[in-house]
């Protein structure tokens, strides 16, 4: 999204929030007594509609009377009338107080029905999502790093701080403090903020001396730098010769750690139209398990490529189905969807689909598998990095949550709701 448009967005986030305080003292005197006669009007009727029941014929008129009055002199009045006008208001309005009108009930039963509208969305309608990892590169990004040259940086707190709130862009910079090199296996989280996460690897100087280099992420997110770390071209001599060796002086990284997408997933979608190949889909890991290890508490996104009773396999970077009942395998390339038609295209970072020795299932070229019945089958749409039903095999029905609607956040060629790019 182009700066225009996040300053746009950010402009109208700021006056939602602060667009009354800034009216109450930034209008001069004159219109200040006029807005705050039209605001004390409309708490007067909204109260004299909720109560008409309780009120009597005598107080009802009194209510449309001072109505009456307040618009008159907000038109009208001399400063001193509406001076006066308004002191009635400050006093307390001649009607007699409701138990529902404390301040402090009213504020209880807002934050309540709230917290209740809140709830009910999130259960049957919309749930918020945060990608963690690239495995849905590059159609939804995870927590990633950005490598960037000098000119691309800040140069100003309020850059910086304009960087975040909209790309969600973190600034830091490696440089080697001494000949020496890296030590990943020292990597470990350092006591940070919340929402801002902070993690420190070793850099151990060829003289023994140990340096911490400080990253904006979390453990596994610093692991994901070290394709992005700048080629050290290292002498090849004694300690240097480690693959992550600099020479001191040398730019190990410069750049951001930028936050993944943020997403809303419609809960609602699995009710109105059955899963189909090609969606992206949110699931729970429950009653999955990798390696031995039990992945229940996790939510995963992936693409669904494979309905109960397909047959898949991979040949040539290409997934084949043969559908339930069907006597031969169809591609699933462009002549399927579009979904399919990007993956297979091997442009815009996309690779096909990979077959890795690792997995459990699709392992190798030619293998196939069928999805038994009341499963789905799913894939990352970057397969040579995506922990998927390859590894841990197929999802249940009951465990689909829904289909990623609305990137809400950050403000990237990704936001809004991008069907189309989904």
């Amino acid at each position: 999204m182009s700066p225009f448009w996040c300053i746009l967005i950010d402009l109208l986030l700021f006056w939602f929030f602060f667009g009354d305080w800034i009216l109450a003292h930034a209008l001069p005197a004159a219109r200040q007594r006029r807005r705050l006669l039209r605001k004390n009007g409309k708490s007067l009727r909204l109260r004299l509609r909720r109560h008409r029941d309780l009120l009597s014929p005598e107080q009802l008129a009194q209510g449309e009377a001072l109505l009456a009055q307040g618009e008159r002199l907000g038109k009208e009045g001399t400063k001193e009338e509406q001076e006066a006008f308004l002191a009635t208001f400050s006093k307390g309005l001649p009607l007699p107080p409701a138990p529902q009108d404390s301040l402090i009930g009213a504020n209880f039963e807002t934050i309540l029905v709230s917290v209740a509208v809140a709830f009910a969305l999130r259960c049957l309608l919309l749930q918020p999502f945060k990608i963690p990892t690239g495995s849905m590169q590059p159609t939804l990004f995870g927590i990633h790093p950005v490598a960037l040259d000098a000119r691309e940086l800040p140069h100003s707190r309020l850059a910086t701080l304009f960087d975040y709130l909209n790309y969600s862009r973190r600034y830091f910079r490696w440089e080697a403090p001494a000949d020496g090199a890296l030590d990943f296996t020292s990597i470990h989280p350092l006591p940070s903020r919340p929402l801002f996460p902070q993690s420190t690897l070793a850099y151990r100087a060829e003289d023994g001396r140990t340096f911490p280099l400080t990253a904006p992420a979390t453990v596994i997110d610093t692991q994901r730098l070290i394709p992005s770390l700048q080629n050290p071209q290292p002498p090849q001599r004694g300690f240097l010769a480690n693959p992550y060796a600099y020479r001191q002086g040398q730019t190990i990284f410069q750049g951001a750690m930028e936050a993944g997408d943020h997403l809303f997933v419609n809960r609602l979608s699995l009710c109105l139209r059955p899963p189909a190949r090609g969606d992206i889909m949110v699931f729970s890991t429950e009653d999955l398990s990798y390696q031995g290890r039990s992945l229940s508490g996790f939510f995963y996104v992936k693409r669904l490529v494979g309905l109960p009773g397909d047959t898949l396999k991979i040949q040539d970077r290409v997934l084949w189905v043969r559908p339930q009942g069907s006597p031969r395998f169809l591609p699933l390339d462009a002549t399927y969807s579009r979904p399919f038609a990007r993956i297979q295209s091997r442009q815009g970072g996309y690779a096909g689909h990979a077959a890795l020795s690792s997995a459990a299932y699709l392992s190798r070229e030619e293998e196939e598998y069928t999805v038994p019945a009341g499963h789905y089958f799913l894939m990352g749409d970057n397969t040579e990095n995506s922990l998927d039903c390859r590894f841990f095999g197929p999802v249940a029905r009951k465990r689909l949550v829904g289909r990623p609607c609305l990137v809400w956040w950050p403000f990237s060629p990704r936001f809004g709701f991008r069907f189309d790019a989904l």
